[in-house]
């Protein structure tokens, strides 16, 4: 099933007006400036002494150590809804040098609209864990080790929610996921700067489990066997629901790498780039 199909199975529309197409070349520039021009408006809101440089194509930050490309590759247009397949890949030049990769979909009325959330989206999700990780960021609770003695900081990013969890905020629980994966996670920990988790699961009206899980970019099927067991479980059977969530791993100063990272990506906060201000704040 190809991404877009994916996401029309996923929101529940109905056949499109037009089917999932690939943008022209002549389609390409315009709508890729577009999105590279809200990634940047987005992150401006959010970092707001954060100097970004951008080439048209990427977006770097602190001399080019920090780098965001982002691609547009797909759309389908549908009565009420226009649809974006976007794909980001954010790379730090030491630390994950062959980038954090995320494909997600820009939904709005308008073809404006749709660029414009799906960086919304992007930037309050992934790239805020991703500088706070950076940066130091963690909450000293969740910290835990591995069989190998290392100690790890763990940066949980906000829980994205759809369908009936949007009205039962209450019973929310941003480290559920954490928690119930951990034990199977643990063991894939490998002795290196960062790890992270990306992760989604919907329940369908009529039951059905739909669902990723992504460790370090690689797809994770027992993971997403986790995620769908605790979806069986949610509240009001025969709605739609959905959650997403971004999670990073840090290792601890114990092996040098945390500090390095914090004084790598602080590097030019005295220099003409400026410096970020934390801790971050969703909009």
């Amino acid at each position: 099933m190809g991404f877009l199909s994916k996401i029309n199975k996923l929101m529940g529309f109905s056949k499109p007006v037009t089917p999932a197409e690939k943008l022209t070349t002549s389609e390409i520039p315009a709508t890729e400036q577009e999105f590279q021009r809200q990634l940047q408006q987005q992150i401006g809101l959010h970092f707001s002494e954060l100097a970004i440089k951008s080439d048209g194509k990427t977006l770097s930050f602190y001399n080019g150590e920090l780098a965001l490309e982002s691609d547009v590759f797909e759309r389908t247009e549908h009565p009420n809804a226009v649809v974006y397949g976007l794909r980001l890949c954010l790379s730090h030049r030491r630390f994950f040098p062959t980038g954090i990769v995320d494909c997600l979909a820009g939904i709005g009325s308008t073809d404006a609209e749709a660029i414009e959330a799906g960086a919304r989206n992007y930037v309050g999700s992934v790239f805020s864990v991703v500088v706070e990780a950076l940066t130091g960021g963690h909450e000293p609770l969740l910290d835990f080790r591995t069989e190998n003695g290392a100690l790890w900081h763990t940066i949980v990013g906000p829980l994205h929610v759809q369908g009936v969890w949007a009205t039962r905020s209450a019973e929310l629980d941003d480290t559920l996921f954490l928690e119930s994966l951990k034990p199977l996670l643990l063991p894939r920990f490998e002795l290196q700067p960062f790890h992270w988790l990306k992760l989604y699961i919907s329940r369908q009206p009529s039951g059905e489990l739909i669902g990723d899980c992504f460790f370090d970019n690689a797809p994770w099927a027992e993971g997403v066997e986790t995620l769908k067991k605790l979806a069986a479980q949610w509240p009001e059977q025969g709605a739609f629901a959905g959650q997403k969530q971004f999670i990073m791993f840090r290792n601890c100063p114990a092996t040098g790498l945390a500090e390095e990272c914090a004084h790598s990506i602080r590097a030019d906060a005295d220099n003409a780039d400026g410096h970020l201000q934390l801790p971050f704040e969703e909009g």
